[in-house]
């Protein structure tokens, strides 16, 4: 039998000060799809019921990792003041990247619902290398032994002092470095 190396490797530290597994949230930006198509998607997938909350946002409730978020990643969507917003964004909408946002994750749990990508590339997601004016990213996010445990804080410190030659050295595509909205080390998927 094969066995296959896991995606995402283990932390450092697996579990809190508490002694709680550490989890993790995962935001994953493209093009393509629209908000209810992923979010279809990912009920079939997943479990779950889709629910439209409009402003260009769906949730896909009681899947079996909790709620989803899907959005077009953009606060000006949330604006109502705003005559012919709607239109504006769908026309937007290959450069505005739909997210999907997830509660936080156990590591087995990550693993599952990164398969949530292959699906995504079937129904004409696209990632940043899909075109020039495209910038998405992939976010990490962790969840912290303790807010003032010492590997917080020289992580905080570590990443301060390497940004700069993580950015060299992951070439983050002119897209990226130039949009103003964007900090990110790591581009997005490339589907």
């Amino acid at each position: 039998m094969t066995q296959t190396k896991p995606t995402f490797p283990a932390l450092p530290f697996e579990t809190t000060v508490d002694g709680l597994d550490r989890l993790c949230g995962i935001e994953i930006e493209f093009a393509g799809p629209t908000e209810l198509e992923t979010g279809n998607l990912i009920a079939k997938k997943f479990g779950g019921t889709v629910k439209d909350g409009g402003d260009h946002n769906v949730t896909v409730c009681d899947t079996r990792f909790g709620d989803i978020e899907v959005e077009l990643d953009i606060t000006l969507r949330k604006r109502h003041d705003l005559p012919f917003l709607n239109e504006g964004l769908d026309a937007m909408r290959g450069l505005i990247p739909v997210e999907v946002v997830t509660p936080p994750l156990s590591r087995a749990q990550l693993e599952e619902f990164n398969t949530i990508c292959t699906g995504l590339r079937r129904i004409g997601a696209m990632g940043s290398r899909s075109g020039v004016l495209l910038g998405f990213g992939v976010h990490v996010n962790p969840e912290v032994v303790a807010p003032d445990h010492r590997f917080t804080l020289d992580t905080i410190a570590a990443y301060a002092m390497l940004e700069p030659w993580l950015r060299d050295k992951e070439q983050v595509d002119t897209t990226r470095r130039v949009m103003p909205f964007i900090g990110a080390v790591a581009q997005g998927p490339d589907f």
